[in-house]
């Protein structure tokens, strides 16, 4: 068969462009990244990366597959995203921190894993020492050389004797920092005072243990410390203890001073051993490196709020105790109407608790009147709750996983909500220091306002559920199939109860925001957990059946639910140490559960 002279140059033409198309494709390679939490040092980190990759040619979407996924701080979310990569099999795999970098190293042990920031990689068990492994892994340390910490502590604060120190015991990084503190401080004149944060929720908390305790708060590159710094700054500007962090970006949000890690170059220097790997070299011949450009900032402004005079610290400590459990006794409040009036297992909670930190601390970081924007968080808390009602209701699905769909999805909708995994609210106008007279101390003043919102909440509520609309939801919860036999619409009545109990979350998670200093991603995890504990220990230490009484008791649970955190952060003095926090908490509350029936049993009464 022939072909005319043009359709053979067509096809010639058509040939040629096909074969030097291929070349290119060939060429575009494909690097995946992931992060456990999305914070300021952790993006600096993935930044950087793609910083270096760009500057050696290599460009998303033309000869480079760029994917980032972040774990959300979840370690089996991480395992999945690690099992992804290896699935679309990624030519360089980056895991950012040292649990997702775990997880990569556990799912594969052919494609090259640069893990950065990670700050042991050794004990982490990632290469067998910093040389090279000869392995798929090298990467890059954020280790610092805690001597030049020490100095910077000793500058800062001259007079220091004792070194606050807020970490999570469960964080590998955390805990060899910890570590070597120990061993480093009683060398130069100082011992180390610890506080254990298990959630970024904890933050705050923790550094209230430490009051009367340190005269210096350090902070590491602590995952959960970093993502809710606010919180510790409240703490150190109430209480006018200085921070010194090891995270310059801390600097900015309220560390008087930093001498650390340039975590954007960190980024660079790792995306440099990326670029090596793409162009041929085997990871295992790489050697892992530590960086070595650090900087040093400081924060005058944080200086001077930040240096004289504490309060007492056994006040301070108490209504600390005080102002988190009367936010938390909202949060236990909507939580007895889902789970005990309703019957309903809300897991919502874990999920409005943050959207309405996240809708009220966006709100008034953009220049929105702080009390219209806790309106608008109690709001969207009551949009959550009524999803959640719906999936339940109209979709039929079963309330306990409605209620777990809707949390997971509202960790990406508060994500999106914010921008940013931290919203800071340090220097922002809040509903407290707008009210607050200058008689009174704002440690003082926030708890005795949020006295006077928890008992008109709990006068609303009592009120409510004495009227025909509250008796559906109590009769619905109650009994189901015969409050539709008198007529109730148990569906509205879903709706309605399970709106006004995130309502009532959404509104503890904007007054915890902007008592804290700004709204986290991660502030909602464990949400749940103290609200029921709250409740049981509430119903334990005053039960009734009369509705009045109940909510009192929800509320007083909340309270020493508190008390027990704050009794447990500090027990040292008993040679406990700060990763004993959950333990000690989890003896304290057994005891309240425990004794109301041993009086009853010594008093001859039967307790069911």
């Amino acid at each position: 068969m022939s072909f005319p002279l043009s359709r053979k140059v067509l096809f010639g033409a058509l040939a040629l462009a096909f074969a030097m198309a291929m070349p290119a494709y060939a060429q575009q390679k494909s690097v995946a990244i992931t992060a456990i939490v999305e914070h300021p040092a952790l993006d600096s980190v993935r930044d950087g990366v793609k910083e270096a990759l760009a500057a050696a040619g290599y460009e998303d979407g033309k000869n480079l597959k760029w994917q980032y996924q972040s774990a959300q701080g979840n370690t089996g979310t991480a395992a999945q995203i690690a099992r992804k990569f290896v699935g679309d099999k990624a030519d360089v795999i980056v895991a950012i921190a040292t649990p997702s970098a775990q997880a990569v190293a556990a799912a594969t042990k052919d494609i090259p894993l640069v893990f950065s920031a990670v700050t042991d990689p050794v004990v982490a068990k990632l290469v067998p020492s910093m040389q090279p492994s000869g392995t798929n892994v090298t990467g890059v340390s954020d280790a610092l050389e805690l001597g030049k910490q020490v100095e910077l502590i000793k500058r800062v604060v001259p007079a220091a004797k004792r070194v606050g120190i807020v970490y999570n015991p469960g964080e590998a990084n955390s805990v060899v920092v910890v570590e070597q503190l120990r061993e480093l401080l009683p060398k130069h004149g100082l011992s180390l005072v610890e506080a254990a944060a298990p959630r970024s929720v904890d933050v705050g908390s923790a550094a209230r243990s430490l009051i009367g305790k340190a005269d210096v708060f350090y902070t590491s590159t602590d995952n959960n410390v970093v993502s809710a710094y606010e919180a510790l700054v409240k703490v150190g500007m109430d209480a006018k203890i200085p921070l010194v962090a090891a995270d310059t970006d801390s600097v900015a949000r309220g560390a008087v001073a930093a001498y650390g890690m340039d975590y954007k170059a960190l980024g660079v220097q790792t995306g440099e051993i990326v670029v090596r790997i793409l162009k041929g070299e085997k990871p295992g011949a790489i050697a892992s490196e530590t960086s070595n450009k650090l900087s040093l900032q400081v924060n005058p402004a944080a200086a001077q709020k930040q240096g004289i005079g504490n309060p007492p610290m056994s006040l301070y400590t108490l209504l600390g105790a005080l102002e988190i459990g009367l936010i938390f006794s909202l949060v236990a409040l909507g939580v007895y109407i889902s789970f005990r009036l309703l019957r309903f297992p809300d897991l919502t909670v874990d999920g409005s608790f943050p959207l309405g930190g996240a809708v009220a601390a966006t709100m008034i970081a953009a220049g929105h009147d702080p009390f219209t924007a806790t309106i608008a968080a109690t709001l969207a808390g009551a949009i959550a709750g009524l999803i959640t009602g719906w999936l339940n209701v109209s979709l039929k699905i079963m309330d306990l996983l409605a209620s777990i769909l809707m949390m997971i999805a509202l960790y990406s909708i508060n994500l999106r909500i914010m921008g940013k995994p931290n919203v800071p609210l340090i220097t922002e106008p809040t509903v407290f220091n707008l009210l607050q007279p200058e008689a009174l101390a704002d440690y003082v003043f926030r708890p005795l306002l949020l006295v006077f919102v928890v008992l008109a909440v709990k006068l609303a509520l009592d009120g409510f559920f004495a009227t025909q609309s509250g008796l559906a939801i109590r009769a619905t919860g109650s009994n189901a199939r015969m409050a539709r036999a008198q007529g109730v619409n148990t569906g509205m009545a879903i709706l309605a109860g399970m709106a006004l109990s995130n309502a009532l979350v959404g509104l503890a998670g904007a007054l915890f925001a902007q008592t804290q200093g700004g709204a986290d991603i991660s502030m909602g995890v464990g949400t749940i957990v103290i609200g029921l504990a709250a409740v049981i220990v509430g119903e334990s230490l005053l039960p009734s059946r009369k509705l009045y009484l109940a909510t009192i008791a929800v509320i007083v649970g909340a309270i020493v639910y508190r008390f027990f955190i704050a009794l447990a952060l500090n027990s040292d003095f008993i040679g406990l140490q700060a990763q004993d926090l959950n333990l000690v908490t989890a003896v304290l509350v057994t005891v309240a559960l425990v004794v109301p029936r041993l009086r009853a049993h010594w008093s001859g009464k039967r307790v069911s």
